[in-house]
């Protein structure tokens, strides 16, 4: 068991005797907000984790045994990224969502923001963010979606658009003049002979 405070990663070189060990890294206190299972094999693997929470931590294996190496607890660095949010091109977002920074360990931060403007958010360093939008359907984050943090890192800026289409509980399309076809109509199985049967017979 270790001692962990939120935003603290664990680093584990390990291995398991038979190859098809499952390492668990589990919040004590309440195994649902954080039980992250990684797979490991027969050889030395490292193992990142990061608590989502203060508390007790539980480091085991369920499937084989293990073998610890080395376990490293690091303690989280944390800048204040800022930049603002263009919302131009997002007419009609809804006024509740909210953007998502995702680290490689799994671990996000979510802040509320309204009809564009100006951000702040405090986030650890020496992660790659996924920035990502919650609560607004139909929307994305305009292609560059991706955040080093580093210490130095200090401004981003996100532009939101609107999709070209979305409809509620269908596929989505692109905007080409086609109507949307209702489920009992474009829920149709291909087969190799009706895909054959749009080409003259020379093609192969």
């Amino acid at each position: 068991s270790l001692e962990l405070n939120e935003d603290d990663e664990v680093s584990l070189w390990t291995l398991t005797q038979n190859g098809n060990g499952n390492i668990h890294f589990e919040y004590v206190a309440d195994p649902e907000l954080q039980n992250d299972v990684v797979a490991v094999g027969g050889e030395l693997t490292e193992v990142n984790f990061m608590a989502k929470a203060a508390g007790t931590y539980r480091i085991y294996d369920d499937a084989d045994k293990p073998s610890y190496f080395r376990i490293v607890r690091k303690s989280a660095t944390y800048t204040t990224v800022t930049g603002s949010v263009d919302v131009a091109e997002a007419e009609g977002i809804p006024s509740d969502y909210s953007i998502v920074f995702k680290n490689e360990l799994g671990k996000a931060w979510e802040l509320s923001l309204a009809d564009g403007g100006s951000y702040s958010i405090v986030l650890p360093v020496g992660y790659q963010y996924e920035v990502s939008l919650e609560g607004a359907e139909g929307y994305s984050v305009d292609s560059n979606a991706s955040l080093e943090v580093t210490e130095e890192t200090s401004a981003f800026d996100i532009s939101i658009t609107k999709d070209l289409i979305y409809v509620e509980g269908l596929a989505d399309v692109w905007d080409f003049g086609a109507t949307q076809l209702d489920e009992s109509q474009y829920n149709n199985m291909l087969n190799e002979s009706r895909i054959n049967s749009w080409y003259d017979a020379s093609v192969t």
